[in-house]
């Protein structure tokens, strides 16, 4: 089910301020139905606004220098305070697991209501 233009200018979004990128949707599929849904969202020319990667890519998982993501106050913040209030703004939606990249973020997302 797409947002309205009137919960989008209740939430303070201009319609026109949205814009998509690439349309990786699949013709038969109806994602409006319940179901588990990869999401992606990208910074505008791919900047590194989340944070930085640091490490050596040969060292052993588990150590201090193996490769990890420092996060940026911003990438801090959607973290630990904008991720968590997904369930809370849309209860039929649950964040299953999220992946902050330097200029990404990824989650898996289950819609469990219609």
């Amino acid at each position: 089910m797409s947002t309205s233009k009137e919960e989008l200018l209740r939430r303070g979004i201009q319609p026109h301020d949205i814009h998509h990128a690439q349309h990786r949707r699949a013709d038969e599929q109806n994602y409006g139905e319940r179901g588990l849904y990869m999401v992606t969202l990208c910074i505008d020319g791919r900047q590194p606004l989340f944070g930085y990667l640091e490490g050596n890519i040969r060292a052993q998982r588990g150590t201090a220098d193996f490769p990890h993501i420092v996060l940026s106050p911003l990438g801090r913040t959607i973290l630990e305070e904008e991720l968590p209030k997904i369930h809370h703004l849309y209860p039929q939606i649950e964040l299953w697991q999220a992946a902050i990249m330097p200029d990404h973020l990824q989650s898996l997302d289950r819609k469990s209501v219609v």
